[in-house]
């Protein structure tokens, strides 16, 4: 599934079932909130997939940037991932219990 299906900034995928979502920076610039963020709910069976990767010692060229986590005042727990292209920063609340991966 590709974010740019959507027209929210709030994903709730916590369905019982095993949801992948795929996610391009360049896709998700016009539905994010007041605050740049797109909130990202899901089960522990759910994965998303950050591509351009995630910056790191190993990886100076990746997109996303790993920037600690989130609680709300629901008990949500998110890590948060956050990525830019100069004036546009966009930042990504991924539920902790959903898989992480990158290309």
């Amino acid at each position: 599934m590709k974010i740019n299906q959507y027209l929210s900034s709030k994903f709730d995928f916590k369905n019982g079932k095993e949801d992948v979502l795929a996610i391009k920076f360049e896709d998700i610039l016009d539905i994010t909130n007041n605050d740049d963020e797109i909130i990202i709910l899901g089960d522990k069976d759910d994965k998303v997939i950050l591509h351009g990767g995630i910056k790191s010692e190993n990886n100076e060229d990746g997109k996303w940037e790993s920037s600690g986590t989130k609680n709300d005042e629901e008990g949500n727990t998110y890590n948060i991932y956050q990525s830019s292209n100069g004036s546009n920063i966009v930042k990504l609340l991924i539920e902790d219990d959903i898989d992480i991966n990158t290309i």
